[in-house]
């Protein structure tokens, strides 16, 4: 099943490792550490529609790891994918 990010991106969601709230989560070194890493090795994709990130997923296939930046907040992205993980409640 895919994930719609926002901005006309989609992620599969097997692939998502895990979806941050950036207010929160980067004001951690290890995170902000994974985001500047990632951002050197062009390895981040902004999906936001007006340039103001909420969120961050960090997805890996076949070893190779990507970050999604969204405006969507992540309590929004994860309904969305508990509902297509589990379509039928």
């Amino acid at each position: 099943m895919y994930l719609h990010i926002g901005n006309e991106n989609t992620v599969n969601s097997a692939d998502i490792v895990l979806i941050l709230d950036l207010d929160s989560a980067m004001t951690g070194k290890d995170n902000t550490g994974i985001l500047k890493r990632l951002s050197a090795e062009n390895k981040v994709i902004d999906a936001t529609v007006d340039g103001l990130p909420k969120s961050l997923l960090l997805t890996q296939n076949g070893g190779e790891e990507r970050a999604y930046l969204s405006s969507l907040a992540a309590a929004t992205l994860l309904k969305r994918l508990k509902s297509a993980i589990s379509p039928f409640k």
